[in-house]
């Protein structure tokens, strides 16, 4: 697709025009298909079908952002939530384990999604830890915990 008819998509949506991008979801479609249905030859024909055959795979989910103005046309949201992660390996290194790299995606997952529920980790991961029937751990002598915080 030429970067003038991406343009005009971009200032269609933005304008919220949302029956003429309606009307374009199918000619988008056709033309992906089209492409698809040719991946490139020679050198790189093993990639080329490769990725036609991934964006087969997920045809319908390539132009929700288009009708639904909730969905954004990037992944800048999730770039974002991982940025984290990757500085945290940077700084240390990375998991020397594969059992210790799903335990810090675990982690920062859980702390991810807390954040983004505005939700109290901490106190989440104790009502979890105490609704599976186990104790939460002691962190501070002289404490115990109780939903909302530490008692003396």
């Amino acid at each position: 697709m030429a970067p003038r008819s991406r343009t005009a998509i971009s200032k269609r949506r933005s304008e919220s025009e949302a029956p003429n991008i309606t009307t374009l979801r199918p000619i988008l479609e056709a033309e992906l298909a089209d492409v698809l249905e040719h991946p490139q030859k020679g050198r790189w024909a093993a990639d080329s079908q490769a990725l036609s055959n991934r964006f087969r795979r997920h045809c319908s989910d390539w132009f929700t952002f288009l009708t639904r103005p909730e969905v954004n046309p990037d992944n800048n949201d999730a770039e974002r939530g991982l940025r984290p992660l990757v500085i945290h390996r940077k700084v240390t290194g990375g998991a020397r384990s594969d059992w210790g790299a799903q335990l810090v995606a675990m982690m920062f997952s859980f702390l991810e999604s807390m954040r983004r529920q505005d939700k109290n980790a901490v106190d989440h991961l104790f009502e979890l830890i105490a609704s599976s029937g186990c104790s939460p751990p002691t962190l501070l002598p002289g404490y115990s915990w109780v939903p909302g915080g530490f008692l003396i």
